[in-house]
């Protein structure tokens, strides 16, 4: 008798118990297909954009290392040169030792006095800027120069350079990095500038 009552109340409480009707079920398959869609549409938008992201780092690193090494190289030397178009700087410096700058007075040391060319061009909507070693007697690039090296790469202009004469014996040299606004990126501008205390090295 026992086991009747118990199949009977096992009975019952399964006819109460209430199923999915197939609407509902459509209705939660259809709203599993939407959050699955926009998580894969912000990921492949994510990918797409990572190559723009990472080219972008790049620039303003490049940026911020020319930035740095023409502040130094303008602190250790002297009689710097701007073109009037701001496009060229010449730099007479001390830089680690190198094949161009090598004369018998550095033989075991560790600096070398140089002439240092930094040159910006455009091509086509974007300019680039190299570095040029030479010995420290050279005017401008020629034989027995070093190989121009890319140092910068990707700008909206090859205007970098200022110069603003101040109280004689010195001079602020100015650095003026401006990259475009790209796929709806906003514009980059890395600036900076030394004014040059030392005594004059010698020479132009």
């Amino acid at each position: 008798m026992a086991a009747v009552t118990r199949a009977r109340r096992v009975s019952a409480r399964l006819r109460s118990e209430q199923g999915v009707t197939l609407a509902e079920l459509l209705i939660a398959m259809m709203l599993g297909l939407i959050v699955l869609a926009a998580a894969v549409l912000v990921f492949t938008a994510g990918i797409r954009v990572q190559p723009r992201i990472s080219q972008r780092a790049v620039q303003i690193q490049q940026a911020r290392t020319m930035s740095e090494r023409i502040t130094r190289e303008l602190r250790q030397g002297s009689n710097a040169t701007v073109t009037g178009t701001g496009s060229q700087l010449m730099i007479l410096t001390y830089v680690p030792i190198s094949t161009p700058c090598s004369t018998p007075s550095t033989t075991g040391s560790t600096v070398a006095r140089c002439r240092v060319f930094y040159s910006c061009t455009a091509a086509g909507a974007t300019s680039s800027c190299t570095r040029t070693a030479c010995p420290p007697t050279m005017l401008a690039v020629g034989t027995g120069c070093g190989p121009p090296t890319t140092v910068v790469s990707g700008m909206s202009t090859n205007q970098v350079f200022s110069f603003s004469p101040q109280t004689p014996g010195q001079a602020y040299v100015g650095v003026r990095l401006e990259y475009p606004a790209v796929n709806g990126d906003d514009a980059i501008t890395i600036q900076d500038g030394v004014a040059l205390r030392n005594p004059p090295l010698g020479g132009p």
